[in-house]
């Protein structure tokens, strides 16, 4: 039997005239929304490579929550991948150029809308869930 894949990420967020917004960025296969995510960098924490990737594919710098964290199954480049979800609370300005800016979009938007644009089904019920944590 083998191994799930894993892979971790943040669901970078922010307050905005009292309203929570999500950003969103565009995989570089399917140009699907999804969340910042990629695999345990090597030499580096599962919590380290999650703010790696938020930098790499979206420009974003912030704060992982220290507590909360959600484990969700998606499916990435045609594997069942166990994706371990890290809220991100993003507290400067986001960056204008970032490594992948060529390759992907990025869009703010909010809690409900992230829920109708990012296609795997149980990042519906942990947005939901991650919602009332507010």
């Amino acid at each position: 039997m083998s191994k799930q894949h894993k892979q971790y990420g943040v669901l970078p967020y922010f307050k905005k005239s009292g309203k929570i917004k999500i950003i969103l960025i565009t995989s570089r296969s399917s140009k699907q929304w999804i969340v910042p995510k990629g695999n345990q960098m090597p030499h580096r924490t599962k919590r380290e490579s999650a703010l790696q990737e938020a930098y790499e594919e979206a420009g974003l710098i912030g704060l992982l929550d220290k507590k909360q964290k959600f484990r969700i199954s998606i499916m990435s480049h045609g594997k069942k991948t166990d994706l371990t979800l890290y809220p991100m609370r993003i507290n400067r300005p986001m960056i204008k150029k970032w490594p992948e800016k060529h390759q992907r979009k990025r869009i703010e938007v909010t809690c409900e809308e992230a829920q109708s644009l990012v296609v795997w089904p149980e990042f519906k019920a942990f947005m939901k869930l991650w919602k009332k944590s507010f």
